[in-house]
């Protein structure tokens, strides 16, 4: 009788563990979303904003140089405070 009483408690153990698990695993993997997604959109922030730098000081060649200098007065007219 206990026997039977032992592996019934097993098997609800395995049950909640199960459960845990799968919980711990929906988590994790959701933050590790996040934090990758978050990582990407930093990384392509960087990259762009140094292509952009690098650009700006490209005035030798006509057309990238004024349509980048244009680019760079209608950033800078949308954050300047009115």
């Amino acid at each position: 009788m206990q026997d039977q009483e032992l592996i019934e408690e097993i098997r609800q153990l395995n049950k909640t563990m199960s459960k845990l698990n799968r919980q711990s695993n929906f988590l994790n993997s959701f933050i590790r979303g996040v934090l990758s997604g978050l990582g990407s959109v930093v990384g392509a922030t960087i990259v762009v904003a140094f292509l952009a730098f690098m650009l700006r000081n490209v005035s030798f060649v006509p057309l990238i140089g004024g349509w980048l200098a244009e680019i760079i007065n209608y950033a800078s007219q949308l954050t300047t405070p009115q």
